[in-house]
């Protein structure tokens, strides 16, 4: 399984300049808040898919002051051979290369180094607007299926084109109905491989709820869509007339959704904090082996203050849930050093301390010494 040997940093947020060797197995950060343990491990995030967890703007990353910033990483591939990756934004423009060759297309590049991560951001997942659900979504979907990734791609595109007609004082029905023809095409693309994802994803993330949770709730997750099969091909053409008044397209992949539900019960409006987390747990962590599935071996697995409003029986059952599967390199950030220390004794012997402070990083035993 793929895992990252080393990585240097430059200018991302508040690292100005690290170097760092981490084990295959399982890397511990710890330090106080806003020293950069989140920062290195939305660096490797952003290392894997040209972006953000959070999908900041490139000039919400920059170190201040600065608007450049490089990752490079020398990463053991599955089939145990090592390649090295950089990535380099300067104002907003991105290149990537892998052995020194440039990367051109996005969708080369997805999958090469993939990558759950689990943070306290995730939240936003319940709480959240829509497009959080979708771009959660789109993550994940696009760095296992490029086909997806492609007609996700042109659909944005044409949906553009077809906002910009509407808002138009002379509205080009020829235009709009060739738009319209093309837009269902690659809608039909996007919602078939959404449906079948969310099928497959459900009975795993109801399986791991019930594994965190003691108490016997059930969870599921349903696709909420403007969508209905047999009826996509017209779907744009039917909504013309309304899109025309609204001045935007009202229906298509743009609008969907998912609900999370706890005993058919919607979880944003119904779940207690202890259940929200646990649900969101889940949801990653079926989103992990579903990839690992997919992949035939497991993603990096960056963990972010995890604990975070778990109470102890949830804690402990996501401790035996992690002893029992066969995760590959594994990241966590905690405050507190000593929790850390006992997390990685359960876990394995082939662990790697690290302290942050200011954004720079230094390496540590489990008791603290330097």
């Amino acid at each position: 399984m793929p895992y990252i040997k080393n990585i240097s940093i430059v200018d991302f947020k508040n690292i100005a300049c690290a170097k760092l060797e981490f084990s295959g197995k399982v890397n511990c950060i710890c330090g106080d808040n806003a020293q950069g343990k989140t920062n290195l491990l939305e660096a490797i995030h952003y290392l894997s898919m040209a972006r953000t967890s959070l999908n900041l703007s490139d000039r919400f990353i920059y170190r201040h002051g600065c608007d450049t910033l490089a990752i490079n990483a020398d990463v053991c591939m599955e089939n145990g051979l090592d390649s090295r990756y950089q990535i380099v934004s300067q104002k907003g423009q991105k290149s990537l290369k892998k052995d020194e060759k440039p990367i051109q297309k996005l969708s080369e590049h997805l999958g090469q180094i993939p990558v759950v991560m689990i943070s306290p951001a995730d939240e936003d997942l319940v709480g959240g607007a829509t497009e959080c659900r979708r771009r959660f979504l789109n993550s994940v979907i696009c760095q296992v299926n490029k086909e997806y990734l492609h007609a996700l791609q042109q659909y944005e595109k044409l949906l553009i084109h077809r906002n910009t007609c509407l808002k138009s004082d002379n509205i080009d029905n020829m235009v709009l109905n060739i738009l319209n023809e093309q837009m269902a095409a690659e809608a039909e693309k996007i919602y078939y491989v959404r449906r079948d994802f969310l099928k497959e994803l459900a009975p795993l993330v109801a399986k791991y709820y019930s594994w965190i949770s003691p108490y016997g709730e059930v969870a599921d997750l349903q696709y909420a869509t403007s969508m209905r099969e047999g009826a996509i091909s017209t779907m744009f053409e039917d909504s013309l007339s309304i899109d025309m008044a609204y001045k935007f397209t009202s229906v298509g992949p743009q609008r969907d959704d998912i609900e999370f539900l706890l005993d058919g019960f919607s979880l944003k409006k119904n779940g207690s904090q202890g259940q929200k987390k646990s649900f969101l747990v889940a949801l990653k962590f079926a989103q992990y082996e579903l990839m690992c599935s997919r992949y035939g071996f497991s993603p990096i697995l960056l963990l972010d203050d995890l604990f975070d409003k778990l109470d102890y029986n949830r804690i402990e059952n996501m401790l035996s849930m992690v002893l029992k599967y066969d995760f590959g390199q594994v990241f966590i950030t905690d405050c507190h050093r000593s929790a850390l220390s006992e997390l990685v004794g359960r876990l394995t012997s082939d662990g790697r301390f690290f302290e942050a402070s200011a954004g720079e990083f230094k390496i540590i035993d489990k008791n603290g010494l330097i």
